[in-house]
């Protein structure tokens, strides 16, 4: 699993992947802002690798 990188976030994610937005609800706090984005990223390239047969 990858690392909970102070620098990665939700920016990160969107520019990577050509997401337009992404949006956290305000009730959201930055510990879990943050590790929904490690999780989330995980699972774009868990699918990734799914769609692709690996």
């Amino acid at each position: 699993m990858l690392s909970d990188s102070p620098n990665f976030s939700f920016v990160t994610i969107r520019r990577q992947f050509d997401f337009r937005g992404i949006e956290m609800g305000s009730w959201v706090t930055p510990e879990e802002r943050d590790r929904a984005a490690v999780n989330f990223h995980q699972a774009l390239h868990d699918l990734m690798d799914a769609l692709q047969g690996r």
